[in-house]
């Protein structure tokens, strides 16, 4: 079926399916994929000085991995969702993704996130606390303007 058969019924609308968006939509999955390796690749190098969080944040709910795991994937399906609904805000979107994706591996494979970045007066994190800071900074941003 040709895309105008689509745009008569008003399925082409412009967010999903064809057209330019593919290309965005390429752009931001290789950059989701890139950036979860990159965080990966980082904590194989730093593992022997990582380490490992069951909670969340600041330890906090340290024997609640389930929950965890059980949010991620929910905030994942809403986030995807989101990503095709809202295409304005897809930097954001991935960059929280990015760290999604990362912490939901390390909770289901080691019980718990790996912090390997060490900065004074701070506590422990990892590129995945990184990612999600800044998507959420993105999307604020882009809320107020």
């Amino acid at each position: 079926m040709s895309r105008p058969f689509f745009k008569e019924r008003g399925i082409y609308t412009g967010f999903g399916l064809f057209g330019p968006m593919k290309k965005d939509i390429a752009v931001y999955s290789f950059l989701l994929i890139a950036l979860v390796l990159f965080d990966r690749v980082l904590k194989l190098i730093f593992m022997s000085n990582a380490s490992y969080n069951s909670g969340g944040i600041f330890g906090i709910f340290s024997d609640s991995r389930l929950i965890f795991i059980l949010f991620s994937l929910l905030f994942i399906v809403l986030l995807i969702f989101s990503f095709f609904r809202f295409p304005r805000e897809r930097l954001g979107i991935t960059l929280i993704l990015a760290g999604l994706f990362p912490l939901l591996i390390d909770r289901i494979f080691f019980s718990g996130a790996i912090d390997f970045i060490h900065l004074p007066f701070i506590p422990l994190f990892n590129l995945g606390d990184v990612f999600i800071v800044l998507g959420v900074l993105i999307l604020l941003v882009r809320s107020i303007t």
